[in-house]
């Protein structure tokens, strides 16, 4: 007997999406949208994305536009998509405009993923990541396309842009005996004693950690040493070492730091697999980390991003960085990174930071 209830047959639609039964799942978000009066809305946006995922944006538009009601930036987001891959550029760009507007910090639906993977949508991908790493701009939507690569190539052109091996670097700043610029216990303790040290049980990738953002009023001389020497090596970090194609560094002499900020970990503090949308080249130096870590607690992992399907994970390159006091580790801001917890009773101190 089939089921009279729209949630179960939203459960269903999205059970036979995940298996990429197209036609079984929009049928099954069809029925959501007859029976559900409370859940209409979810389900014609459920009906909606499925029938992008499966190659018909003039349907997924059609659901979209039959009721007046659905409006929000998941809405938005989705006729964009729909938009762009009907080649009406225009309008697919000012939706894409709303949802900047209304998401803020949250994270953007590509458009790019829904489109057939076909030889041809692969060279306009790669063309349009080019044109935008280029520019230096538009790090959500360069975070989107590497996504669609993935999710329709399995990731085969994926690792040019997101491999760590190539677009991380990590140098070794600190000189603890030698440089009072960088000493690194006269940091710990001026981070110690920070004022507006504050806790966050969560506060947005952050889950269990003290942070606090860095400005003239509160940083005293050790600190303000440290981010000195920290945009003079930015600035001369493209002639410092032999970069990629294409490599979002290859201005780095016109960067100045936009915003520092201060976090500190304990125990089972950790941050979530993120990206840092308002900023092109990001990097974090540790301070201190806890003695005689096991295996991987604490490491700064570069990975796959959240929005990836879990079954995709494998096919997209890995990169575990050792938190060693005194590294300091530079990558672009549009690759997602995470936290391990350390499991340990000793403060993980790194000073974290975005240029613009």
């Amino acid at each position: 007997m089939a089921p009279q209830n729209a949630k179960l047959w939203l459960e269903l639609a999205a059970a036979q999406a995940e298996l990429e039964n197209w036609a079984a799942a929009a049928e099954a978000a069809r029925e959501a949208v007859r029976l559900g009066s409370n859940n209409a809305t979810e389900a014609r946006l459920r009906l909606a994305q499925i029938s992008l995922m499966s190659g018909k944006p003039a349907d997924a538009l059609a659901v979209l536009e039959d009721d007046p009601r659905i409006d929000g930036s998941e809405a938005s987001a989705l006729m964009a998509a729909a938009l762009e891959c009907m080649g009406h550029w225009e309008a697919a760009a000012e939706k894409q405009s709303q949802v900047l507007e209304s998401s803020g910090e949250g994270p953007l639906l590509s458009t790019w993923r829904y489109l057939e993977p076909t030889t041809a949508n692969a060279i306009c991908i790669e063309q349009r990541c080019r044109e935008l790493l280029r520019q230096h701009m538009a790090v959500q939507l360069v975070a989107d396309l590497m996504i669609a690569f993935a999710i329709q190539y399995k990731g085969e052109l994926i690792r040019q842009w997101a491999n760590p091996e190539s677009q991380i670097v990590e140098l070794k700043l600190v000189d603890v005996q030698t440089s009072p610029a960088t000493n690194l216990y006269r940091l710990q303790a001026e981070i110690m004693a920070l004022p507006n040290l504050d806790w966050f049980d969560t506060f947005r990738s952050s889950v269990g950690a003290w942070r606090t953002d860095l400005s003239e009023q509160n940083t005293g001389p050790a600190l303000r040493e440290l981010l000195v020497a920290l945009e003079t090596t930015i600035g001369t970090l493209s002639t410092q070492i032999q970069l990629p194609p294409m490599h979002p560094w290859s201005r780095s002499d016109t960067a100045a730091l936009a915003k520092a900020w201060v976090v500190l970990t304990w125990s089972d503090g950790y941050h979530k697999p993120h990206l840092h949308r308002g900023s092109w080249l990001s990097g974090s130096f540790y301070v201190t980390r806890p003695a005689d870590l096991r295996a991987d607690a604490g490491q700064l992992v570069f990975g796959p991003p959240a929005e990836l399907p879990k079954s995709l994970h494998p096919v997209w390159p890995v990169r575990q960085v050792d938190p060693t006091p005194g590294k300091l580790v530079l990558f672009p801001s549009y690759m997602s990174h995470a936290t391990n917890p350390t499991n340990a009773e000793e403060p993980r101190i790194c000073v974290a930071f975005n240029t613009n």
